[in-house]
């Protein structure tokens, strides 16, 4: 048996290990979950519980490079073409079953249906998508993203956009016109784009976008006392709103933070939040040692955390993403996570972390880890 360090995999959203060879079934779920996906790959030899080599047998090599692509065939749709390959570790051979991003989402198991029958990965298990998750998905086909979608049932004045307008002349002393708000994108035909409504703070139909603060106070008995506000109004306020929050009280780790780097992280979960996930809203928990930032929707297909600490960037709401940096609240595309790094250094203050945990992304500035 072998360390599994020793073919460099490791099991996540992206690879999927087994031991013996699995049912065809499970075969084509997990097809179907990585082509809804970025794609990834299945190694079948490995026992995943604890990362050791074993290996298929010739005859098994044999009848799943026979069995498993009619199986994909017969139980997929649209259609998946796997990439099938054995590789040789010290004399044990492991079957790959590669399967590439597809382009014709949503792709589902053709006997349960297009509705129970998406799956998509998360961590380390096939799940059932949710129906936000296969709009997701259809939109992603059609090459349009959560936020650029009219909300065709409003007109303009259904918005209060005085109340943006004065919320960006309050904060950042810059007016802003309807001539504006069109050149962005963010209306036509006075019909307002998702993203519009969620910038103006619409609490009819976008009232889960919320940014929750949360500050935990260890009390003499040794149990946090929480004190937690909702901050309402526009997009612009709320950021604004949660870090005057975050500043307001020295007993904290938010508070010893400089402002532009509240604004940094901030700006960067609520442009990067999936808006699709109606039940989760953007959490911001204050302890007196760290500060962690919740966004719901985990990272966009395919980005990795190595990918972003290196400045790759892939837009989820690019209307708000332009919005942002239209009214001074972010830089360029893709300079987000390294700004917020270079002001920790320049600072000398706690530098992040950068966790991706099933469907939310986390960025935790920890005292500990300066």
């Amino acid at each position: 048996m072998n360390a599994i360090n020793q073919v460099n995999v490791f099991e996540g959203k992206k690879m999927a290990l087994y031991v013996e060879m699995p049912d065809l079934y499970e075969i084509a779920a997990t097809a179907v979950s990585f082509a809804n996906l970025a794609g990834g790959e299945m190694v079948i030899g490995v026992d995943p519980a604890v990362h050791e080599i074993f290996g298929l047998s010739d005859g098994e090599i044999s009848k799943a490079l026979s069995d498993v692509p009619h199986a994909i065939e017969k139980l997929c749709t649209p259609a998946i073409v796997p990439e099938i390959f054995v590789r040789n570790v010290d004399d044990r051979h492991l079957l790959i079953i590669k399967i590439g991003m597809g382009s014709m989402k949503p792709y589902y198991i053709r006997d349960e249906g297009d509705r129970e029958g998406v799956y998509i990965r998360q961590a380390k298990v096939n799940r059932h998508a949710s129906k936000e998750q296969i709009e997701e998905m259809i939109r992603e086909s059609k090459n349009q993203s959560f936020d650029e979608i009219l909300v065709r049932d409003y007109q303009l004045d259904n918005l209060e956009l005085a109340r943006l307008k004065d919320d960006i002349r309050h904060l950042i002393h810059m007016e802003i016109s309807d001539a504006d708000l069109l050149r962005l994108g963010l209306f036509d035909r006075l019909i307002p784009t998702r993203a519009l409504a969620i910038i103006a703070g619409d609490e009819k139909r976008f009232g889960y976008a919320k940014i929750l603060c949360t500050k935990h106070r260890l009390s003499s008995s040794g149990d946090f006392e929480d004190e937690t506000e909702e901050i309402q109004g526009s997009l612009p306020n709320r950021i604004i709103g949660a870090i005057d929050f975050l500043l307001n009280d020295a007993s904290y780790c938010s508070q010893r933070m400089p402002r532009k780097l509240l604004l940094e992280a901030i700006v960067n979960a609520v442009s990067h939040r999936d808006y699709a996930m109606r039940e989760h809203a953007i959490q911001i928990e204050s302890y007196p040692d760290r500060l962690v930032i919740i966004s719901p929707g985990g990272l966009p297909k395919t980005m990795t955390i190595t990918k972003i600490l290196s400045g790759t960037s892939e837009a989820r709401n690019p209307l708000i993403s332009n919005f942002m940096r239209f009214i001074g609240f972010a830089g360029s595309w893709g300079t987000g996570i390294r700004r917020i790094q270079e002001i920790c250094i320049e600072e000398g203050i706690y530098t992040p972390t950068f966790v991706e945990e099933g469907i939310f992304f986390k960025v935790i500035f920890d005292k500990s880890s300066k």
